[in-house]
């Protein structure tokens, strides 16, 4: 293809050779697809619209690229007129894009609750979306850029984790190195370490993702200290309720002691340890 074009009032005749069309996000990944190993499904979440590309082994699949009308501004229009529609209030833009970025807004739990409500309606939409398109946890690896990947919510929208960049020539590349987090991850305490195996027995996918992004031991070490807390905390509650009849008992005491555990260890394992995190 032959075009005439003018450049600064110098006319040049540029001939075009070949050209291959491929998908936002390509661009971004082009000089490290060698680390791309195996089947990798990568998804570029930006304003307006979504664009999903196949790796294999770090080849693109071009018969295996689409964009979809799915953009973080979708979300942000439907948060915006839901609040306004349930309440006839017109939500700030500025507060809007805080959440969206941060998932913090300084507002009454009122209106955060219905922000995140229509958050996770859009992220169930996009994984649905991208199950359309035959993603599968257990047969690629998901890698999310753009501005959606900063994005947060409950649920699946943690599994957007959002990757870290490197500016090269002002322009900004994911790093897609994983951590291997084998040494930290034997550094959890009982609690952590029965959480994780939770997980893994009981939520292989979410088991997978924290692994995957090096995230396991940081989601661990969370759940391990507010167990912790909460058995120390109901371990008291059931010393101070239940005295001994005779202080001098030893016997006695540690009876109470033993049941006073086994009740707060309950309560722990069904309210924090063995859930999804």
């Amino acid at each position: 293809m032959k075009k005439n074009k003018n450049i600064l009032k110098t006319s040049y005749l540029i001939e075009i050779a070949d050209c291959t069309v491929m998908p936002q996000g390509y661009a971004a990944v082009a000089e490290n697809l060698k680390d791309f190993m195996g089947m990798n499904m990568l998804v570029d979440v930006g304003n307006g619209i979504m664009n999903i590309m196949y790796l294999n082994n770090g080849r693109p699949i071009e018969s295996k690229s689409w964009t979809e009308k799915l953009g973080v501004n979708q979300c942000f229009i439907r948060i915006q007129n839901h609040i306004m529609d349930t309440t006839g209030v017109k939500l700030p833009e500025e507060i809007i894009n805080q959440f969206l970025c941060k998932c913090e807004i300084d507002v009454s739990s009122k209106y955060q609750n219905m922000v995140k409500e229509i958050a996770e309606q859009y992220v169930r939409e996009l994984f649905d979306k991208l199950r359309d398109y035959e993603y599968n946890e257990d047969l690629m690896k998901l890698y999310v850029m753009g501005g959606g990947a900063k994005s947060r919510a409950k649920g699946e929208l943690d599994m957007l984790e959002e990757m870290t960049y490197k500016e090269v020539d002002g322009l900004l590349y994911p790093q897609i190195e994983m951590p291997d987090e084998t040494e930290d991850l034997t550094k959890l305490g009982k609690y952590g370490r029965m959480a994780m195996n939770y997980l893994k027995e009981n939520e292989p996918a979410r088991y997978k993702t924290l692994m995957r992004f090096g995230k396991m031991y940081e989601k661990m070490s969370a759940v391990e200290e507010e167990a912790n807390q909460l058995y120390d905390q109901l371990e008291m509650q059931y010393l101070a309720k239940h005295k001994p009849q005779n202080p001098s008992s030893t016997m006695e005491m540690w009876k109470i002691r033993e049941q006073a555990k086994m009740q707060a260890e309950e309560v722990v394992l069904n309210q924090i340890v063995m859930r999804f995190h």
